[in-house]
């Protein structure tokens, strides 16, 4: 069975691409290529970590999406990025920053590029409801639910 992305997947991973290589102040075309610099590996890592926290795309999906840049990734790759990411989360206090930023820009990004209106709206409610005391942390989490609510309908 042939793997393929949807356009809408592609978008979706295109533009977190984008977001990566901002952050990192690469090239798209550096994130895939097989460069063992530590920079390069941790962009890519990111990018495997952010397109499956903020995506319901699968592992072999985001795999196979590096092959538009000539380096297709399998879904083990992919789950040990999620797994390296997850561990500087616990262990380096400015990784969990960096990443927890990310994960926000991403969410953000992929709802206001058009992904889903309704989470422009329900952003803006509740930004209005809460008061300046939440925690980051808090709303980074309310974020989540609200998009795992709003891609199971």
């Amino acid at each position: 069975m042939k793997l393929s992305i949807k356009e809408s997947d592609a978008r979706k991973l295109d533009l977190i691409v984008d977001i990566i290589c901002r952050h990192f102040q690469i090239e798209a075309k550096e994130l895939f290529e097989s460069s063992r610099k530590r920079a390069i590996i941790s962009a890519r890592q990111y990018f495997h970590y952010l397109a499956r926290e903020c995506t319901k795309i699968s592992l072999a999906t985001i795999g196979l999406y590096s092959g538009k840049y000539n380096n297709i990734f399998d879904h083990a790759t992919v789950l040990h990025s999620h797994r390296q990411v997850e561990r500087y989360k616990s262990a380096y206090k400015r990784d969990r920053e960096d990443i927890e930023t990310l994960e926000l820009i991403t969410i953000e990004s992929l709802f206001n590029n058009g992904f889903d209106k309704d989470f422009i709206d329900y952003k803006k409610d509740l930004l209005e409801k809460i008061n300046s005391t939440i925690t980051y942390h808090s709303l980074l989490k309310i974020m989540k639910q609200q998009v795992n609510m709003l891609t199971n309908v």
